[in-house]
């Protein structure tokens, strides 16, 4: 038993001698490399230093370190740029170096880096352009798309009428209004209140966006290297975000077989065009994975700025 104990205590100690030699070469890579900022601790970083939220420690680390500073979160090291001459000179005289984006390590987990928001460079330039010329198309701006929302709001009043008076929470019926909106947009169609498809995919989306808000999500960002082999709520988010890239990926193959590439219906089907005229141009961000990850996408960001998931 004690010979047991004294393995598991060693292994456990050179374990986190490991870490801790790790964590101090990557700290010191390139002297000078980092802004200034407090010294970091090995794993926790300065998230025992009283940093957190930064917002309200903009102010006293600024004047420590100077309006360009590093705050270590977990092992991730964050450049902090605070005051306007800053920001006026990184994004709009050197914005090539600084238009990228850190990846969201939750999102990545769950759609590899594709999709559109959480890509970056150039194919997040190109998926953009994209989506915003063809939402115009879609008629983003104009009457048609105002159309669809009449329409929408004609079953919504009809919903809250059937209620006949009684006490009732709005919030599921206008999720449906608006996610219908969008569905309009991105597969052609609106889906009836008690189909259990589309149920199942906007109980997907919600749950996947309170994982993302809390704070377990949050660890997740900081620790991904480590969270990625523990237990927890991010394994169930994960494992249900795959049904709603089953979801998108059905909604694709039907579309793939009544395409009529003469009157392009919907996203999707523009997006089965875009991928043809550009197939064997990987630059051009058009696989199967961007298929199945874009809808997607745009149905639970277009859910986030309604404001009611």
């Amino acid at each position: 038993m004690e010979a047991g104990t004294t393995e598991t205590l060693g292994f456990i100690f050179l374990l986190l001698l490991f870490l801790f030699i790790s964590f101090r070469v990557s700290t010191r890579q390139g002297p000078g490399r980092l802004p200034p900022g407090p010294a970091p601790l090995p794993l926790l970083g300065n998230l025992t230093h009283n940093v957190l939220p930064l917002y309200c420690s903009y102010r006293r680390l600024c004047q420590e370190y100077g309006p360009v500073f590093t705050v270590w979160l977990g092992p991730r090291p964050v450049v902090v740029l605070c005051g306007p001459e800053v920001l006026h000179e990184a994004l709009l005289e050197h914005n090539e170096e600084f238009g990228g984006r850190k990846p969201i390590l939750v999102l990545e987990q769950a759609d590899h880096g594709y999709g559109l928001i959480n890509s970056n460079g150039d194919r997040w330039r190109q998926l953009r352009r994209f989506t915003l010329s063809t939402l115009r198309n879609l008629g983003m701006g104009k009457k048609t798309l105002e159309q669809q929302v009449q329409e929408e709001a004609r079953h919504l009043v009809q919903a809250v009428t059937d209620k006949q008076g009684r006490e009732f929470n709005p919030q599921t019926d206008l999720s449906l209004a608006a996610a219908n909106i969008i569905c309009c947009v991105l597969f052609g169609t609106r889906f009836s209140s008690d189909n259990k498809d589309f149920q199942e995919l906007l109980h997907v989306i919600k749950s996947f966006m309170r994982y993302f808000r809390s704070v377990s999500a949050q660890w997740y960002n900081i620790f991904s290297g480590i969270m990625s082999f523990l237990p927890g709520r991010h394994r169930k988010c994960f494992r249900d975000y795959e049904l709603l890239k089953a979801f998108i990926r059905a909604q694709v193959a039907s579309h793939r077989h009544s395409l009529d590439p003469s009157t392009p219906r919907d996203l999707i089907d523009y997006f089965l065009l875009r991928q043809a005229q550009v197939r064997g141009c990987p630059s051009e961000g058009g696989g199967q994975s961007h298929r199945s990850q874009c809808p997607g996408n745009y149905q639970a960001h277009g859910r986030i700025r309604f404001g009611h998931e």
